[in-house]
């Protein structure tokens, strides 16, 4: 079960939980942004020291709580569960507050954020509004709980960011001048003097980790180590050749995120509160990043790595080497992990990855034909003598296994369009009966229009290949009834009635796809969905009607 399907909206929590031994409670941690990286290596630390650990995240329609879903334990388990899931979120100060008052928390950590640099160029409004706006909300939170009940020992951690230097020259340390370069960097220097300011006017025991960039093999897809890691993985296994990146020369000092939430908690154990910078003090450029990851699975990078000036930034930094001996010395921190293993940790994850991926390509793309009709064998036959081609004389010829692609510009005799043109011409009374056959036969249906994009990118690609171009959802006749009659207020069962002259002699009961392939190798999905489809299909055929 993912662990965001059981969040508990009313869970109260008193300024202390429920020890192992009785003897005294157990420290409670709330965490924002614990499905991220850093949020899910600081949970299992906390976890490890005897916490409670509680986290806000935000609603959405599909889980995103992958990296934590292997510490997830039932909440109804109340002895075991000791981390806790609540819907919250940074622009909602009112959901901030309310779960502070009700978890008591001892120690708060600020981990959330619209962390990618080059996506702040795009949504500057957000990442300020999130970044820099909700660290002031949730310090307000702490400032107004205190205020209230009194627990003045509560303790805040804010998330600070190497990038708010930018083009300070480096070593770069705490009393190191900033000049951030983007507004991602910009607002965590806002929120780091709202964490100073909260400090020194309310006396909150508040710091600022000043971290300097931290990866793992947790971290997102589209940031450049991971983006790299991922592409050797899949390069090594066969399942991409190029890799196209920006700035090569860019450096920065890398570290292993497990390494820095020890750092983060280290912060909040100290006798009175400050500001520390947690790097590993060594700097790296991009390029010495791709030559040990590609360089360890025996590969060259010079051979897949293509420059794209899309990914350089409107406002480079050019390096970052963070100065960390006060954390060195009055935490007595000092990371563990050093570059090259690093690198390589990254990539026996991600080429692990890839082999599975692999696997599933292989399967999926591989699936056995077993042909229902004329029309299906000839089709198969054509399948493979394309292949054939491609194979003997060195052809670029790609297959494009179509699931039903259906449209206002299907023709009449196809199901879908012979149910909405009857919608239609019932609706303004035109028709009454609407004759069909097997009403429980499914079928993976898309949109045309979406359909043929796949065909051109399919020809884009460095290689040849054959993919399956799918929305991988399965819906019956009858289900296309429901919705297309419905939708004009009609009862699909008063007009349609089963003719046995319409079943097939070898009926196909089920077709779904899996399009995992063409949406990871090609970057495409659908875009219309099945409702939306079968509701443009009868707006359609209403006006036709």
């Amino acid at each position: 079960m993912a662990a965001a399907a059981t969040t508990e909206e009313n869970h109260v929590v008193n300024s202390g939980s429920e020890s192992t031994n009785g003897t005294a409670p157990r420290k409670i941690a709330l965490i924002t942004g614990i499905t991220g990286q850093d949020g899910s290596y600081l949970t299992e630390f906390l976890l490890q020291k005897g916490y409670e650990v509680h986290g806000l995240i935000r609603r959405s329609s599909n889980f995103n709580t992958q990296r934590i879903n292997h510490i997830y334990i039932d909440p109804h388990n109340h002895s075991k569960a000791l981390m806790k899931l609540h819907y919250a979120d940074l622009t909602d100060a009112s959901s901030l507050r309310r779960w502070i008052d009700e978890i008591h928390p001892d120690e708060v950590y600020n981990l959330a954020a619209q962390s990618h640099v080059a996506v702040s160029f795009e949504i500057p409004d957000f990442t300020a509004d999130v970044v820099a706006t909700g660290a002031l909300r949730l310090l307000e939170a702490v400032r107004s709980h205190i205020a209230t009940t009194g627990r003045s020992h509560i303790k805040y951690y804010q998330a600070g960011s190497s990038e708010m230097f930018g083009a300070t020259p480096p070593p770069q340390a705490e009393n190191t001048p900033f000049h951030p370069r983007s507004p991602y960097a910009v607002s965590k220097v806002a929120a780091h003097w709202y964490t100073v300011n909260y400090r020194e006017a309310y006396g909150i025991y508040a710091c600022n980790g000043i971290l300097f960039n931290h990866e793992s093999p947790r971290r997102g897809e589209n940031f450049v180590t991971r983006k790299i890691t991922r592409a050797v993985g899949r390069i090594k296994v066969g399942l991409q050749s190029k890799l196209f990146l920006g700035n090569l020369q860019a450096s920065r000092d890398w570290g292993f995120a497990g390494d820095y939430v020890e750092a983060m908690w280290l912060m909040l154990q100290q006798e009175k509160p400050d500001d520390y910078v947690v790097a590993t003090e060594e700097s790296h450029s991009v390029e010495e990043f791709l030559k040990v990851s590609f360089g360890y699975v025996g590969l060259k990078w010079e051979d897949h790595v293509v420059i794209d000036k899309r990914y350089f930034r409107p406002a480079e930094v050019d390096n970052l080497k963070g100065d960390s001996s006060k954390a060195r010395k009055v935490l007595g921190w000092k990371p563990k992990v050093g570059f090259e293993q690093l690198v390589k940790m990254m990539v026996d994850e991600d080429v692990e990855l890839a082999k599975r991926e692999k696997v599933l390509v292989d399967a999926v793309e591989n699936t056995s034909f077993h042909p229902r009709s004329p029309y299906a064998v000839s089709k198969v036959a054509a399948h493979w003598y394309t292949v054939n081609y491609r194979e003997a004389y060195g052809i670029y010829a790609c297959n494009g296994i179509l699931f039903n692609h259906e449209s206002p510009c299907r023709g009449e005799n196809f199901v879908t369009r012979k149910i909405t043109r009857a919608v239609g011409r019932i609706k303004v009374g035109l028709q009454s009966k609407l004759f069909l056959g097997n009403l429980q036969a499914s079928r993976d249906w898309g949109f045309a229009g979406d359909y043929v994009e796949a065909m051109w990118l399919m020809l884009q690609q460095v290689k040849p290949d054959d993919y399956v171009v799918a929305t991988e959802e399965s819906h019956s006749v009858e289900e296309f009834l429901k919705v297309s009659f419905g939708y004009v207020g009609l009862k699909w069962e008063d007009h349609v009635v089963i003719d046995k002259r319409y079943f097939r002699p070898a009926e196909v009961d089920n077709l779904k796809g899996d399009s995992s392939k063409a949406r990871k190798v090609l970057g495409w999905k659908p875009k219309v969905g099945f409702e939306q489809l079968v509701k443009m299909m009868v707006d359609e055929d209403v006006d036709l009607a």
